[in-house]
């Protein structure tokens, strides 16, 4: 990596048999790393550094590498992209099974609420109306037993 960046370094400092040096290092240590990507800095630095110093073939047969890296490297990185993509894709997916379901489930939560609410309610109005007819009965009731003393007070007054 170090050797990459030297290279690159050196060729923006226009001193490319330096970073002709660098780079075929870097190239020779390639073997060890399998990124593409470090792969295609060491072939464009070299393809640099050899149009540099005027050796044009071998730039062109290092700026073809780098090309052909190039597609390989973006093919790699589309090809991660359409997973992740299809992984969000899915996560998503299943997050809207879950919220559909969470909303079929508050609306059922919601009716059931209101039928109770209702039941609760039916339930106090027929509590009330209980009460008041058992309290109109026992208001007459005792109405009717003040009228009955009330005429035999009269009945009896009158004898």
């Amino acid at each position: 990596m170090s050797e990459i960046l030297l290279m690159n370094i050196h060729n923006e400092l226009k001193e490319y048999r330096l970073a002709l040096d660098f780079g075929l290092s870097a190239k020779n240590n390639q073997k060890y790393y399998s990124k593409i990507s470090m792969q295609h800095s060491s072939t464009n630095g070299l393809s640099v550094a050899y149009a540099g110093i005027g050796e044009y073939e071998e730039a062109y047969l290092f700026i073809k590498e780098t090309d052909s890296l190039k597609s390989i490297d973006r093919s790699e990185k589309n090809k991660r992209s359409m997973d992740s993509l299809l992984v969000q894709f899915e996560s998503l997916t299943h997050k809207n099974k879950i919220l559909g379901q969470e909303a079929v489930i508050a609306i059922q939560n919601h009716t059931i609420e209101r039928r109770n609410n209702t039941l609760i309610i039916i339930g106090f109005t027929l509590l009330l109306l209980l009460l008041f007819i058992i309290s109109f009965f026992i208001y007459n009731r005792q109405r009717l037993k003040l009228i009955k003393n009330q005429q035999e007070v009269e009945i009896a007054n009158a004898i």
